[in-house]
């Protein structure tokens, strides 16, 4: 709707613009949004939604843009289960219709008192992220900086029990699963090497386990909570306002009521792309364009490494490639991919050549899917 709100008045030099909203005979939302602007020829409404396209006219008169606000917004609606269409005649206005399938609620009535916003919040708490994967890590830590963190981070335990005993910070957002020193470890040497009366930072596990093994973590292994991947912005903002206000950190859920997300269409969950996508860089960045390049980036080569370990029959070592592979799914909502990751990693940790080969040739056509999606929704060809 930003997107779509925002071209409408780029566009519109005189007149108006009207947004309207109802509701259709089908229960679905209905959003429209038209203007008088310089409009759009019938030779250009074709490729309107396409990456890196713009309309001739807007081009000549030199108005700005890449030409992927589109076309993420109709990646957006698709993975909503939505429609996004549009018409428009050149110099005569554009009306985009946006149609989706959001539920119906109960109104809720106001006490009458404004809750506290949890953007007041002046103190600044430092973070250390640590994590094996670049692409959970760098997520992470933009998120924590958008909610104005100072952040540090770490990919090994090693690198993590040297910062803290460095310079000691408020948080620590520690992966669980890494090879060598696992999170676990990590945390025991950390707690072992902190002196009597020296600062002793808050550890909140990262794991894709929500419950279980993180929740005898928490208690054993010196962790003060946890957090299940993908992080979301909501609870990392609820932890920090936790320690600004200086209360003890408890368990952070990073599952709604009953665990599903909200819309799974080709894998993806739509609360996690939704999040992302309306999270900007300190350069103004889109979190999912972030996210989902380092993915692009990163899982081609895990795969590879792991198809080679098939290959030579060195099965287990290659366990933790695809645990970082799952991971990198999670980052970015693709569920589907993720639980075909987590397959494959037990096979490899079972030495089970045969259920690898299967479990591998899984997950690379649901990457190949993810790929096409992810492409897609960042505006990649």
């Amino acid at each position: 709707m930003t997107n779509l709100i925002a071209n409408a008045v780029k566009f519109t030099e005189r007149g108006c613009v009207d947004v309207r909203v109802t509701r259709t005979a089908a229960g679905r939302i209905r959003f429209v949004i038209e203007d008088t602007g310089i409009g759009i020829a019938r030779e250009d409404l074709a490729r309107l939604f396409l990456p890196f396209e713009r309309a001739a006219d807007a081009a000549r008169r030199g108005y700005g843009g890449t030409g992927l606000g589109l076309s993420i917004a109709k990646a957006l609606t698709d993975a909503m289960g939505g429609t996004l269409t549009a018409a428009s005649r050149r110099q005569g206005g554009s009306r985009f219709t946006l149609e989706l399938p959001l539920p119906a609620v109960e109104p809720v009535e106001s006490s009458g008192v404004a809750p506290p916003s949890p953007h007041r919040r002046t103190h600044r708490p430092t973070v250390l992220v640590v994590d094996d994967s670049p692409v959970g890590r760098e997520l992470v830590c933009e998120m924590l900086r958008g909610l104005g963190a100072e952040v540090r981070s770490a990919a090994t335990g090693e690198q993590a029990v040297a910062e803290v005993m460095a310079a000691p910070p408020e948080l620590v957002l520690m992966d669980l699963q890494m090879p060598d020193l696992d999170g676990a470890t990590t945390t025991q040497l950390i707690r072992a090497q902190t002196l009597p009366g020296a600062p002793r930072p808050r550890i909140v596990a990262l794991t894709a386990n929500a419950f279980g093994r993180a929740q005898a973590l928490g208690s054993s292994g010196g962790m003060d909570g946890y957090l299940v991947k993908p992080a979301r912005i909501a609870d990392l903002r609820a932890l920090l306002d936790r320690i600004a206000d200086e209360t003890d950190v408890d368990r952070v859920p990073s599952v709604v009521a009953g665990g599903q997300p909200l819309f799974e269409p080709s894998g993806l969950d739509a609360a996690v792309v939704r999040d992302l996508s309306s999270a900007k860089t300190r350069e103004g960045r889109s979190l999912l364009e972030v996210a989902g390049l380092r993915v692009l980036e990163d899982t081609p080569a895990c795969l590879a490494q792991i198809d080679a370990a098939i290959r030579g029959k060195h099965l287990p070592p290659a366990a933790h490639v695809a645990h970082r592979v799952k991971g990198n799914c999670l980052m970015v909502g693709a569920s589907t991919a993720a639980a075909c990751a987590q397959r494959l990693d037990d096979a490899l940790a079972q030495d089970d050549a045969k259920a690898a080969r299967v479990q591998f040739r899984t997950l690379s056509r649901a990457f190949d899917e993810l790929e096409r999606t992810l492409r897609a929704m960042i505006g990649m060809r």
